[in-house]
Parts: C-alpha cells; sequence; structure tokens
C-alpha cells in the first residue's frame, strides 16, 4: 500500500512538472535574474527562485519582469528530495514581495515545483535544484 502510494505521488509530480515546463508561451528561453535566482516561465508571469541551504525564496514577476508584491497571493512548493521523497510546504510572504520557505537542511533536494495563486489563478514553474544550485555557483 504504501510502495503504491510512493508511486502515485512520484507520477503525479511528474506530471506537474512536465505540465510547469510546458506553460504557454514558456520555452525554453533564458531570463535575466533581478534577485540572483533562476528565473521560469508560468503562465503571465514570471517566478524567481533563488535557492540556499536553509531556505528558498520565491518572488513573482510580470512579464517584464518587475517584481510584483504577495498581497493577495499564496505559494506552495513541492519538494523532491534525492531518496525520491515528496513533501509540500507552504511558502509564507515575507517583506511585501517575496515567499520564504524554510528547509531541512539535513536534507537534499533535487526537484521543486512552485504554485503561485493570484487572482484565483495560479501559475506553476519546476526547478531543478542540483542544475540551478551548479549555475548560482558557476555564474
Amino acid at each position: 500500500m504504501i510502495n503504491s502510494l510512493s508511486t502515485i505521488i512520484l507520477m503525479l509530480f511528474g506530471l506537474t512538472t512536465t505540465f510547469a515546463q510546458h506553460q504557454p508561451g514558456g520555452g525554453d528561453h533564458k531570463h535575466a535574474s533581478t534577485h540572483g535566482g533562476t528565473v521560469k516561465s508560468a503562465d503571465n508571469y514570471h517566478l524567481e527562485l533563488v535557492q540556499k541551504a536553509e531556505a528558498l525564496t520565491v518572488y513573482l514577476l510580470d512579464a517584464k519582469q518587475k517584481t510584483l508584491p504577495t498581497s493577495g497571493a499564496t505559494a506552495t512548493a513541492l519538494l523532491q528530495t534525492a531518496d525520491g521523497k515528496v513533501t509540500t510546504v507552504k511558502l509564507m510572504p515575507m517583506g511585501g514581495n517575496q515567499f520564504v520557505a524554510t528547509l531541512d537542511k539535513a536534507r537534499s533536494f533535487r526537484k521543486v515545483v512552485v504554485t503561485v495563486a493570484v487572482g484565483g489563478k495560479s501559475a506553476s514553474a519546476s526547478f531543478d535544484l542540483t542544475a540551478d544550485a551548479h549555475a548560482a555557483h558557476t555564474n
């Protein structure tokens, strides 16, 4: 039963990841980073993820990559660990223009799907934390 549940969760994570990577207008193009993170297209928005060992910070950006306020918006992160386990965390609004989640430094995370709900609509983007962390250290 637990093995079946794990398989279902991983399948859903894979579908969500695929869906988030193929949003209309998303494409495989590069975005400049306003806050030093990785920027991905997410429906009519962009999401910027800044990864540190102990926290994830997400910024909601408009089409021109201007940071938008977080008031009235909510955000969650679906995290996959190196051993394949999946957990969901709520990103908390901070400073009026960012969402933050504290991470367990003892765990190694591979992927995250961030979903932000604003104005009755949601936008999602998938980030490869291992590749994003490597790119952040090489730039």
